[in-house]
């Protein structure tokens, strides 16, 4: 059931990047049938929740508070600096900051979670990192990265490779990622397929 659950979250909050939201009370043959859509206004690519609160990444540097069940914009903060291009989106509730992924310019930014500010920021392990998320039990980020084809763990505080492995999303191409707390496992979905899971 823990195993279904965290699959259900993960292609919710994969569907929500297109605007449609995947029940996670559904049964098994309901999976990906939306019981709610909007439009993608502000060209939102990557999500996470702050605590109950969902949050997206503008490819222009903004993070949006949404709400869940109307799509509608709750508030809004520009991340400063601006990245040139923000991708992937992954929060640490333990250092209250946002992760956000810049494929552009090859960066990890640590942007504060409550005025936007960019605190630190890293070259990515790969070359294009595309999606971004906090693993709890290993205090770090697993960043996908579509050039190189790999999922990679860097340490939350120094932001250097913990390690990496190859990452077989169906159509070569690794993009958003989420990290399952309750049985310790990262999913990863390609640009153009659903999600696979890391063990």
């Amino acid at each position: 059931m823990r195993r279904l659950s965290a699959l259900l979250l993960a292609l919710a909050l994969l569907g929500i990047l297109t605007g449609i939201a995947v029940s996670a009370d559904s049964a098994p043959s309901d999976v990906g049938n939306a019981f709610n859509s909007w439009p993608n206004d502000n060209g939102v690519t990557g999500l996470a929740f702050v605590g109950r609160n969902l949050w997206g990444v503008s490819i222009a540097g903004i993070l949006y508070e949404i709400d869940s069940d109307t799509g509608d914009d709750l508030s809004m903060m520009p991340i400063s600096p601006s990245p040139t291009t923000s991708l992937g989106l992954g929060h640490d509730p333990t250092r209250g900051v946002f992760i956000v992924t810049d494929p552009t310019d090859d960066l990890i930014l640590i942007v504060d979670d409550q005025t936007g500010v960019v605190l630190g920021s890293a070259p990515s392990p790969g070359g294009r990192p595309n999606g971004a998320t906090y693993d709890s039990f290993e205090d770090g980020y697993w960043i996908t990265d579509a050039s190189t084809q790999t999922i990679d763990l860097v340490d939350a505080d120094t932001l250097t490779l913990v390690s990496g492995r190859s990452c077989p999303v169906p159509d070569g191409n690794p993009a958003g990622a989420a990290f399952e707390a309750s049985i310790d496992r990262v999913y990863v979905n390609g640009h153009q397929t659903g999600p696979c899971n890391m063990a």
